[in-house]
């Protein structure tokens, strides 16, 4: 009898020590379970921040593009005015070099024709001399 009191009290001791560690298992499990909630829910926050900062990079990025392509409309559309408006400037200089070299051959004309009267009116005035100096030998 002492030996199976002495077993039975082994048996409770055990059994206390079990239900000692089955409590701190609990414990610990319980623990473990809210630490692991709170880890999904962090990781939750962290994946809706991520996607949200995903979402306005990209509103960003299309903002960007689009002001990017709008400018770029806006330079094409200015090359194509400057190309125009080059293209005047090249025709009327064009223009104004053929009115200059008009403008060059008509004075290299009055010219030609002032020093032709200008020796006509030498030759005039030569032969108007030599006509008293004649008269004057006929008198």
């Amino acid at each position: 009898m002492k030996i199976l009191q002495n077993k039975q009290a082994q048996i409770v001791k055990e059994k206390v020590h079990l239900q000692s560690e089955h409590s701190k298992t609990i414990l610990a499990r319980s623990k473990l379970e809210s630490l692991c909630r709170e880890l999904q829910r962090q990781n939750k926050t962290l994946k809706e921040e991520y996607m949200q900062q995903k979402k306005e990079e990209e509103e960003g990025l299309k903002e960007v593009t689009a002001h990017f392509q709008i400018t770029l409309t806006e330079i094409q559309a200015q090359l194509e005015q400057h190309e125009i408006h080059n293209a005047k400037v090249q025709q009327e200089n064009v223009e104004m070099e053929e009115k200059l070299k008009k403008l060059t051959d008509q004075y290299a004309l009055r010219e030609e024709l002032l020093k032709e009267a200008t020796e006509s009116r030498h030759k005039y005035e030569k032969m108007k001399q030599e006509e008293a100096q004649l008269k004057e030998r006929v008198t």
